[in-house]
């Protein structure tokens, strides 16, 4: 009987630590350090690592008047580099140009801006170039973790005014979405119906104002007010923004921002595993994106 005992618990030790052993395993397979939600900061950051590279060019949204003759001493008005008529102070070794789309000091923002996706190359891990993406807190049996899924696949554009934002629309192909666990972007896709809804989209439905000094690189903060489509579903939602003018780098507008979303509300169940405990029913779109001209 004791002998009998003994194995009983012995077995059930090793039991433990097998079912021990293989759940730590389990969770450091499935979790992960999520990357840091989007800021301005470190989306500017990136513009800059990208200028110190020169791998970002200025893009030029007016046309620079040139001397048709080749003089390169020659400038629009007549005047000459030697006497300086006409012309304005650059950077020592810099050409001296007149662009047309300044006007008495202020940079001209009005026109259409568009995503661009090749400026900053793409990684959902490093949170680097544009893209749209999720967060959502879950709870595993070792531990909670953060899970943040996130597509470099983005279109879209911006129309502005001199003052207003006046229209938006931006679409991110959720088919190609990329978790920070590969383990769980099968289950992400599946939640989000991707073969029958593969984009989601956010439309801007109020124009929104901006400051005086939104043309000179000034932190815009504002509150964009439109439609959010998910697996096919359409909601009102308001995203939290910044953007700011990024010319002294180049020509791009940088745009962070984020949003509370309640899955429930677009018809999406949240993924289940064995290994996961609870999931939140609720989570934050979340967004960065470099647009240029």
């Amino acid at each position: 009987m004791k002998m009998r005992t003994k194995i009983k618990i012995g077995i059930g030790v090793i039991a433990a630590l097998v079912l021990g052993v293989v759940g730590f395993i389990v969770f450091w397979i499935v979790r992960s350090d999520s990357p840091d939600a989007v800021s301005m900061d470190a989306a500017m950051a990136q513009m800059e690592d990208m200028a110190d590279g020169d791998d970002v060019e200025p893009a030029q949204s007016g046309d620079v008047d040139e001397d048709v003759s080749g003089d390169e001493s020659v400038i629009d008005d007549g005047g000459s580099a030697e006497d300086g008529a006409g012309s304005s102070s650059t950077n020592e070794g810099s050409a001296e140009v007149v662009v047309d789309d300044v006007v008495n000091d202020v940079y001209d923002i009005a026109g259409t801006w568009t995503v661009n996706t090749s400026m900053v190359p793409f990684s959902s891990e490093d949170g680097t170039g544009s893209f749209v993406g999720y967060r959502v807190d879950e709870e595993l049996t070792l531990g909670a973790v953060t899970a943040v899924g996130r597509t470099g696949d983005v279109t879209g554009s911006v129309e502005l005014t001199q003052d207003q934002l006046v229209a938006a629309t931006v679409t991110a192909e959720m088919a190609t979405l990329q978790t920070d666990n590969s383990h769980r972007d099968g289950h992400a896709r599946s939640a989000l119906k991707v073969r029958d809804h593969p984009y989601g989209t956010f439309t801007l439905t109020e124009p929104i104002a901006l400051p005086a000094g939104a043309a000179d690189g000034e932190l815009i903060s504002a509150q964009a007010v439109g439609t959010l489509t998910l697996a096919g579903v359409t909601n009102s939602t308001v995203f939290d923004l910044e953007a700011q003018l990024a010319d002294d780098i180049a020509d791009v507008v940088v745009v962070t921002g984020s949003a509370p979303v309640v899955f429930a509300d677009y018809d999406v169940e949240t993924p289940s595993a064995p290994i996961v405990l609870s999931l939140d029913d609720h989570g934050v779109i979340e967004f960065q994106l470099f647009l240029t001209r």
